[in-house]
């Protein structure tokens, strides 16, 4: 405990003593340990916040589309075919499965697009307008603050009535009072029949920017050509298999597939956005890591030449503690702990500016950010590992030194 003692101080007081050097020799490590808590602590963040999202929209409810608009992303070449060669999904197909199915609580019908909304003289752009039947409140947990949802007798007629989001509302209306008045898409207009409560944000993204009409009164303005999703819910996520399998079959019933042939739809769930989350993250770190594994090497290489450097400093030093008896065992660590203290310097500077880039990045930006301990331990073992692997030989050759020539150095 003494020699440990004995070696931080003497660490310390080389750091304090040679500062620009120190800094010098360490910053491999600061940026190393610096770059992987920075993008560690945001992934983790975004991670964290992503398997958030899907607990919250329901890890129960499962979609059937016309292609996967994931693989545009991971494989455009599948993502092409299916644009090609899979037939839309209609709202008859909607209807079957709705009678069929036994497993699912909900089987729901949407369509989603973007346009420009006016009331008067206001306008706002690029609005998520979505046509759907009256079971949406059940499947996207949308309340309403102001006047009512969607009901059966509008899907049934198509009425050209909608209920708007928290944002649309202030930009168009408020503080007027919305429910009645009469909002223009394209050529039509539709009355406001209620006002969803506020949801806030996804990653920068607002999640109240929309408009909610009948499936029918949608296909009216948008053309019924357009694919629909089919949006299914089960009572339980324990169900939620069962009831894909079941759907699937349906489907491929309804199209008439062969056994062995490839489904023309695609069945998707929110855990598979997040599995791909997960891919891409881990894609990053592993780059990361070898990128800050050479940053480590190249502050280690440097480590091991400063240390070799305060050995020649300190020849009569190693001398005069081997004539007053110290081991050899002695001085090697005495040398590891000089090493090992000055690497973990670095790495705890460069953790400490790692965690403020990470709050700065999220502070103006939507990224959230959340701190790992599992990778503050890996930083804090990456750092003391690389002052005992590069502080070995420079220890090593201060143990050798011969104490008679040792004393007789005059610098």
């Amino acid at each position: 405990m003494r020699l440990i003692i004995e070696g931080i101080k003497i660490a310390w007081g080389a750091l304090v003593t040679n500062k620009l050097r120190t800094f010098l020799t360490l910053l491999g490590n600061i940026v190393g340990i610096m770059s992987v808590i920075a993008v560690a602590s945001l992934l983790r963040g975004i991670d964290r916040y992503a398997r958030e999202t899907v607990a919250e929209e329901g890890s129960n409810v499962f979609k059937i589309e016309r292609f996967n608009q994931l693989e545009s992303i991971i494989d455009f070449d599948n993502f092409l075919y299916a644009l090609k060669h899979n037939p839309p999904i209609r709202r008859s197909d909607v209807t079957a499965l709705r009678s069929s199915l036994k497993i699912p609580q909900y089987v729901s019908a949407s369509a989603t697009t973007g346009i420009d909304v006016t009331y008067g003289a206001r306008k706002a752009r690029a609005i998520r307008v979505r046509g759907s039947d009256e079971l949406y409140p059940f499947l996207d947990n949308i309340d309403v603050r102001i006047g009512r949802n969607l009901n059966r007798i509008d899907v049934r007629t198509n009425a050209a009535v909608a209920v708007i989001g928290w944002e649309v509302y202030t930009a168009l209306i408020e503080p007027a009072e919305p429910v009645g008045r009469f909002v223009k898409l394209g050529p039509r207009h539709f009355e406001i029949v209620g006002v969803a409560e506020e949801k806030g944000s996804i990653l920068g993204r607002s999640q109240d920017r929309f408009l909610i009409i009948p499936i029918g009164a949608y296909q009216k303005l948008f053309g019924s050509e357009q694919s629909i999703d089919i949006r299914i819910k089960t009572a339980d996520v324990i169900d939620l298999e069962p009831a894909i399998e079941e759907a699937r079959f349906a489907m491929r019933t309804r199209h008439h597939l062969r056994p062995g042939e490839k489904d023309d739809f695609h069945v998707s769930t929110s855990a598979q956005l997040v599995n791909l989350w997960r891919k891409i993250s881990g894609g990053i770190m592993m780059s990361l890591f070898v990128v800050v594994g050479i940053s480590m090497v190249v502050g280690g290489i440097v480590l091991m030449n400063t240390m070799l450097v305060a050995v020649t400093e300190r020849t009569r030093e190693i001398g005069i503690r081997k004539a007053l008896g110290a081991r050899r065992r002695d001085i090697v660590w005495q040398f590891l702990v000089e090493s090992a203290t000055l690497s973990l310097f670095g790495g705890l500077f460069g953790m400490f500016i790692g965690f403020l880039i990470a709050l700065l990045v999220s502070a103006v930006t939507p990224l959230p950010y959340s701190f790992d301990g599992t990778v503050l331990a890996l930083a804090f073992i990456m750092t003391v590992t690389v002052g005992l692997v590069f502080g070995t030989y420079p220890a090593m050759r201060a143990a050798m030194l011969n104490p008679v020539d040792a004393l007789r150095d005059e610098r």
